[in-house]
């Protein structure tokens, strides 16, 4: 027994809809004639006219343009004037540095800094600025023969450990100096302090004098322990 041939269903957008009785009403003909005219079913365009409140009050939207455009918001609000600040910069024959991008945000988006500060993590600023004069081409890499490959970087930091425990070895642990591998800490502290510091400094001597202020704090949030593991870490005994 041959199957019974299925119906085809149109689908119509929003648009179409508006349109076709748009050409409805210009026609002046009625629904049948209308039908044969356009080959729109006559139950679908009496659906149309019993909701054509609702269509066209749909279809405002269709026509609205958007103040703003979609999509994820920037990072930078303010990217127009930071990219002004980079030219400056370089017209002027001054290094572009991550420090002066933050020197510029400072005084003149001091809200947005400090609601960036707040929720993420002093680094991430860090990055942030650097990507974006990577992304438009102020940074660029010169070749330098100053840099040593792995192997050689660590052949001297075992040649180094053994030179060093051969003449310390029977120093207390809590009379040992200062090693680089705490620096990295201290160095943190510091540039969260100096982000989260919102005054601006003039001269030069209250500029060194906020250096010196945020190196006690960042000093003292450092404890014992921190030092002497970071000091382990750098130069393991053998």
């Amino acid at each position: 027994m041959p199957s019974a041939l299925r119906r085809t269903r149109n689908s119509y957008t929003l648009r179409k809809k508006i349109e076709v009785l748009d050409g409805f009403h210009r026609a002046g003909l009625s629904v049948t004639a209308f039908h044969e005219a356009n080959g729109i079913p006559e139950s679908t365009l009496k659906t149309w006219l019993a909701i054509e409140l609702s269509l066209r009050s749909l279809g405002v939207a269709l026509s609205r343009r958007r103040r703003h455009g979609g999509g994820r918001p920037p990072s930078i609000p303010f990217s127009q004037g930071l990219l002004t600040y980079i030219k400056d910069l370089c017209r002027a024959s001054r290094a572009v540095t991550v420090s002066r991008l933050i020197e510029f945000i400072k005084p003149e988006e001091p809200e947005w800094l400090q609601n960036y500060v707040a929720t993420k993590a002093p680094d991430s600023l860090m990055r942030l600025l650097r990507e974006f004069i990577y992304r438009h081409g102020f940074s660029r890499k010169r070749a330098t023969s100053k840099k040593l490959a792995e192997d050689e970087l660590e052949g001297e930091k075992e040649a180094f450990a053994t030179e060093f425990w051969s003449c310390f070895s029977d120093v207390p642990s809590d009379s040992i100096p200062l090693d680089v591998g705490v620096m990295g800490v201290f160095k943190a502290k510091l540039r969260r302090l100096w982000i989260e510091d919102a005054t601006v400094h003039n001269t030069a001597a209250h500029k060194r004098r906020a250096t010196i202020e945020r190196a006690i704090q960042a000093w003292d949030e450092i404890s014992s322990s921190i030092i002497k593991s970071s000091f382990e870490k750098a130069i393991p005994r053998k």
